[in-house]
């Protein structure tokens, strides 16, 4: 069990996002570093930048929160921003983005990343 962020299955129940990368075993998402390079575009990946609990004075804390920046990669600029806006439309119900981290081109892969910093406070 992880305390971290459900970004898979969120990402896996949005049909906007699943039209776009694929739905169950073949979507196209995961954590930074687990989809090759050679996979189909459009994907989407994340990483945790950041977690720690909410404190209290009186109490265990109950709630936790999370930085996680979520990463869409395409192969030109408008798949990857149709990709984003079905990412952030699926992710609002959660958590709270933050700011846009990068929308640029990858000099060595070619591939258009448009990356946001997102909020989460997942209960225990």
């Amino acid at each position: 069990m992880s305390l971290a962020p459900d970004i898979y299955g969120w990402l896996g129940a949005a049909s906007g996002v699943t039209a776009l990368i694929g739905s169950g075993a073949a979507m196209r998402c995961g954590s930074a570093g687990t989809i090759p390079q050679d996979s189909a575009k459009p994907y989407v990946t994340w990483q945790v930048i950041s977690g720690l609990p909410e404190n209290y004075l009186d109490e265990a804390p109950d709630i936790d929160n999370f930085r996680v920046q979520i990463n869409c990669w395409a192969l030109d600029p408008a798949d990857v921003d149709a990709l984003a806006l079905a990412v952030r439309s699926a992710l609002e119900p959660h958590g709270h983005q933050i700011t846009v981290v990068d929308d640029s081109q990858d000099e060595t892969t070619k591939l258009y990343r448009y990356a946001t910093d997102w909020s989460f406070w997942p209960a225990r």
